[in-house]
């Protein structure tokens, strides 16, 4: 009887561990995932109340071209769902709805997290403040929520939000033209009301004299045919620009509220493109009812040239929207294609690595992965995708037969090994300050964030890059070693070490750390922010505060706070005796000389208030250089341009000019695009002369380095291009130009897009930090060292290669000397 009872206790106890053991191998039931901390950090917490750094696989269904197109059932998605847990990924990124219940099943069992991107209109620019589309998009939820109630492998509910302006790509500008609808036009007023209370003071700020809020729409400028019209810099630019997202906010709260009283248990977040280009922060913020914030990241063409893994992309925008929004984040799609298959028109300006190799897609894929997941702001990272997008490129990360790509077979190895970050963000050293007005900006700051972040943090991008180079013999033939890579395993460690802590913040903080301001987006800088700020620490770089939030136009900020006199940015003209120099009458273009300025005379030209010198003139000759290739000498200077009274006695043609310095540096530029025929009038310059009888000269200005010390101009062998007269400018800013910039033994040049001309001053009220090679300033400190201003560009990323800002070591070197207190 004991021993009966013995093995019915024993088999009792069997099943209980067994039933025990199944449970434990999926997701409990009535448990969910949600945003937790671990040790301050944010990080998903999975329904078995771990920390869950999510890997993601977008997932489309089956291969979309080959034997199995179209014919991809149940069972074969669930396969699929098996090989990407085997090759490392937690979650599912679902695009779609077919074999949904089979689907979640199996997450539920396999612990699998499942991300779903969801749409709730095809319109591309809805009318959110109109109810009818309210209760649309409320209705999708209906249904849909209701499909995924009670699962708890759901990560979240992506609502794929729009965005209401059109979008540059490359990230150079934000255009003006807000896409409301007529019922969120008509809202305008009463937001406007309710922000400013009297129209006395929108008038004050608009410059208007309306009676009431409501004349807003009667406002021509402003509403017209019932649509908002292009914006410009006009000083109501801020106001709508804040309402236009203010219109993205409502609706998102009103649907994520009712979201929630449908499904309280799951998350919700949306995606965005292009952070901080889109105008979206005031959206993103908690009071949204967003969980987290999940941006796509494919790099652009101009990624390339010297950053083709974006990381510097990857963390301004990222880190943007983190502390911009107070939110996590998670990518949650990234890819690279090497063939864009059957896209039409062809379209590689994006996401594209090498043409036709697929070795660099594994280096691009597990370079990302493992950087991405060093980010303590970061709660995960998705692939795009599984399979080819045949209308977009070759993405997948398999093949179409489900044979392995270098990708996935590197991606067997490092996927599910890849240390996560768990530690908390070090408190910022240093802020980068980025008002929500300067979202209304017409520039982005895109250009120089990115170049920002690697300034910051190039010590941990350069022990990053020495992992990447231990690992890349091992990717030609993919094993167990790279799992045990620092690269897969240490760069955790390393961020904790070498990270240099800042963040992006919209107000100005109450401590004494630096706050740098930088960026397309700084040219606007109200006056409340000038008085704070002059308290403050502050690094300037370059043209910051050139005006108002208004637009008003403004003496530079960086002037009176470092002590630089106003009347810097004045231009003096200094005109060139080229007599010497003429070599041609222009029989070949017969002017009517009685027609054109007086011989041998100053006159401002038409357009423009350049002086020239005007050439000698003999009934129907006019004295000039024919241009044969010949220099002549200027007086040597500073200067920050070269005009040129000049055309063409043969059509319109293209020519360069070099500009010779003191130091045998030779720079070359261009006339313009074009050089006019002197019968046409000119497209890419101003008619400095104009006829009666229909002929012209034209006025180019061409851009000299203020760094250096000009003494001649080589001209081309152009015979057809004819100068009549040349005038130097000193004074004011140039750009598009070569500099050297000097600070103690670090040296740093290239081509710089703004470059501040402020002569050597032995009782200026400032420190000279560096110079550039001619002597002149090129960064002060105010004498209560407070404030440092660079009088040069060293951020703007373009797209040549030879820029300062690609001289990222050694203007690392010089802006972390700065940042020492």
């Amino acid at each position: 009887m004991k021993k009966t009872l013995f093995i019915l206790v024993a088999l009792m106890m069997s099943a209980a561990f067994t039933l025990n053991a199944q449970q434990e191998k999926g997701w409990p039931q009535n448990s969910y995932f949600k945003i937790g901390q671990k040790d301050g950090r944010a990080i998903f917490i999975d329904p078995k109340g771990r920390p869950f750094y999510s890997r993601a696989m977008v997932y489309a269904y089956g291969p979309e071209d080959g034997p199995m197109k179209g014919k991809v059932t149940a069972e074969y998605a669930i396969q699929d769902l098996e090989a990407m847990k085997k090759h490392g990924f937690n979650t599912l990124d679902l695009y779609g709805y077919a074999y949904l219940q089979d689907i979640m099943k199996w997450c539920d069992e396999n612990e699998f997290g499942l991300y779903f991107r969801t749409s709730y209109t095809n319109k591309e620019f809805p009318d959110f403040m109109d109810p009818a589309f309210r209760d649309e998009a409320k209705h999708f939820y209906d249904t849909f929520l209701a499909n995924i109630k009670g699962h708890p492998c759901v990560l979240a509910v992506d609502m794929d939000q729009r965005w209401l302006f059109d979008l540059d790509w490359s990230g150079r500008k934000r255009y003006g033209v807000p896409k409301l609808g007529p019922e969120s036009v008509k809202c305008l007023p009463a937001w406007l009301e309710k922000k400013y209370g009297k129209v006395s003071v929108l008038n004050q700020l608009w410059k208007r004299a309306y009676v009431s809020f409501a004349d807003v729409l009667n406002d021509k400028e402003i509403v017209l045919g019932g649509k908002i019209v292009d914006l410009g810099r006009k000083p109501w630019r801020v106001d709508i620009v804040e309402y236009t997202s203010w219109v993205v906010n409502d609706f998102l709260k009103d649907l994520a509220a009712y979201m929630r009283v449908i499904d309280p248990d799951h998350m919700i977040t949306y995606t965005t493109e292009l952070p901080e280009v889109a105008p979206f922060p005031v959206s993103t913020k908690e009071n949204s009812g967003m969980d987290f914030i999940s941006p796509v990241h494919y790099n652009l063409d101009l990624d390339y040239d010297r950053d083709w893994i974006a990381n510097a992309k990857i963390i301004f925008q990222t880190k943007f929207h983190s502390d911009m929004g107070k939110l996590p984040v998670f990518i949650n799609e990234s890819g690279f294609r090497t063939s864009w298959l059957q896209a039409t028109p062809e379209n590689m300006g994006y996401a594209s690595a090498r043409l036709g190799d697929e070795q660099q897609v594994a280096e691009l894929y597990i370079r990302q992965a493992a950087v991405t997941a060093s980010y303590p702001w970061m709660v995960g990272w998705g692939w795009f995708k599984w399979y080819d997008k045949l209308f977009e490129g070759d993405f997948g990360y398999i093949r179409d037969d489900r044979g392995l790509k270098p990708i996935s077979d590197v991606g067997q190895y490092a996927t599910g090994a890849i240390a996560v970050n768990m530690k908390k963000e070090k408190d910022p050293k240093a802020w980068i300050y980025y008002p929500e007005y300067a979202l209304a900006s017409p520039l982005t700051s895109f250009a120089q964030g990115k170049t920002l972040v690697l300034l910051l943090e190039n010590d941990y991008l350069s022990e990053y890059e020495k992992a990447v180079k231990e690992i890349m013999p091992e990717l030609a033939s993919p094993s167990g070693k790279i799992s045990k890579s620092k690269l897969v395993n240490g760069l955790p460690d390393l961020f904790n070490r070498k990270w240099y802590p800042f963040a992006f913040t919209p107000s100005i903080p109450d401590d004494q750390n630096v706050i740098l301001l930088a960026g397309g987006s700084l040219e606007q800088l109200s006056m409340v922010d000038r008085i704070a700020l002059a308290g403050k620490r502050t690094i300037t770089f370059g043209p910051v505060g050139l005006t108002d939030e208004r637009y008003n136009e403004t003496d530079p900020w960086y002037l009176d706070i470092v002590g630089i006199p106003k009347d810097i940015f004045t231009e003096r003209s200094v005109c060139v005796k080229i007599d010497k120099a003429y070599n041609d009458d222009a029989k070949d273009m017969p002017f009517d000389t009685q027609e054109l300025p007086e011989g041998d005379r100053v006159f401002k030209c038409k357009g423009g208030d350049t002086a020239f010198l005007f050439p000698c003139k003999d009934g129907k000759t006019v004295k000039n250089i024919q241009c044969k290739g010949q220099s002549f000498q200027v007086p040597e200077g500073v200067y920050t341009g070269a005009n040129f009274l000049i055309a063409s006695s043969g059509g319109d043609i293209a020519a360069k000019v070099a500009f010779v310095y003191s130091d045998g540096s030779i720079d070359e530029q261009y006339f313009a695009p074009s050089i006019a025929d002197w019968r046409s009038e000119p497209h890419f310059a101003h008619a400095a002369v104009k006829t009666v009888s229909g002929n012209y000269m034209s006025h180019i200005a061409v851009p000299v380095s203020p760094s250096k010390r000009l003494t001649s101009i080589k001209l081309p062998d152009s015979p057809l291009a004819h100068i009549f007269a040349v005038t130097l400018t000193e004074g004011g800013t140039a750009g598009n130009v070569p500099v050297e910039v000097r600070k103690g033994n670090i040296v740093s040049s290239g081509i710089c897009y703004w470059a501040l001309s402020v002569p050597k001053d032995e009782d200026a009220q400032y420190k000279v930090l560096a110079t550039f090679n001619n002597g002149n300033p090129a960064i002060v400190q105010s004498k209560d060292g407070r404030h440092i201003a660079y009088l040069y560009d060293p951020l703007t990323w373009s797209s040549k290669a030879n820029e300062i800002s690609a001289d990222v070591k050694n203007q690392a070197a010089i802006l972390k000397s700065l940042l020492v207190k």
